[in-house]
């Protein structure tokens, strides 16, 4: 996607396992050594947590839904969820 010069690339992917975050998650970083912007995350129960990080370590943006209803992904989260949990964060 970089070589066809893609302003921003996105991958993401079902986290099965926990262990499936990190490795989805330590491609932000190498992008951003790059100066590639990448959206990255995981999708599914075991991905949610992908969701809060990716932006802190240096995603273009993630994803979220104005209520739980309006989801249009598995694991994803609602603005209010993640604006609490960065909050917390702090």
């Amino acid at each position: 996607m970089a070589r066809l010069g893609a302003d921003v690339i996105k991958i993401v992917s079902f986290a099965r396992s926990w262990g499936d975050n990190l490795t989805l998650l330590s491609l932000l970083p190498m992008a951003k050594t790059r100066k590639q912007k990448i959206v990255a995350f995981c999708m599914g129960e075991k991905g949610k947590v992908s969701r809060f990080f990716s932006p802190m370590l240096g995603a273009a943006w993630t994803y979220a839904s104005l209520t739980k209803v309006k989801s249009s992904a598995p694991g994803q989260l609602t603005v209010k969820e993640l604006k609490d949990v960065w909050e917390k964060m702090r």
